[in-house]
């Protein structure tokens, strides 16, 4: 990926939560007013001392400029940010398709190089980040850790956010939850 300030004509597609009950599909959503903490990290509020290995958070972002036929997609995720079952990581993913073909990168880190804000969406692993630089205007960068990839993108939401779902129960059990804010559902990327 070029450093270029070229603005791309974007396509953010939109991925919504399906669920089945009692065979028919139901879309949970919430109009409730989304501020930059929703988009921050959450660990501390779902943190209970016994099922913290459990807790996972990712940041997801993607791109289709059809001008020059190139999408990508970035996450930045975490899961058992304090290793408590000992298979806690960090995890940078990038994928990149364009019309010579898709190159991607799955780099895997140790939690102890993740950080996270819990006041807004400022995430690092390692040298790979998420930066928020205004409102609604976030800075993604980072690299590959085999050097195939680098990137360094500005989003400026255009849509206003939604929650998808909040807390809802995903499991048998009260503590599997899960939330999911689409924060930037259309965005223009340079």
């Amino acid at each position: 990926m070029s450093r270029g300030q070229r603005t791309l004509s974007v396509s953010v597609i939109f991925v919504g939560l399906l669920l089945v009950s009692r065979g028919a599909p139901v879309l949970f959503a919430s109009t409730e007013e989304v501020t930059p903490a929703d988009d921050a990290f959450h660990y501390s509020q779902f943190a209970d001392g016994r099922h913290d290995g459990h807790y996972a958070e990712w940041w997801y972002f993607n791109f289709f400029d059809q001008q020059n036929d190139i999408q990508a997609i970035f996450t930045y995720f975490i899961a058992d940010p304090e290793n408590r079952s000992g298979f806690g990581l960090a995890q940078m993913v990038a994928v990149v398709y364009t019309s010579q073909g898709i190159v991607s990168e799955v780099d895997v880190y140790s939690p102890s190089v993740f950080s996270a804000s819990y006041e807004r969406a400022d995430v690092q692993i390692d040298a790979n980040t998420i930066q928020v630089i205004g409102p609604n205007t976030y800075r993604i960068a980072g690299a590959g850790q085999n050097g195939r990839l680098s990137w360094d993108l500005i989003y400026v939401g255009q849509v206003e956010p939604w929650f998808a779902a909040d807390r809802m129960a995903v499991g048998r059990f009260p503590w599997e939850q899960m939330s999911w804010l689409v924060y930037m559902p259309g965005a223009a990327v340079s």
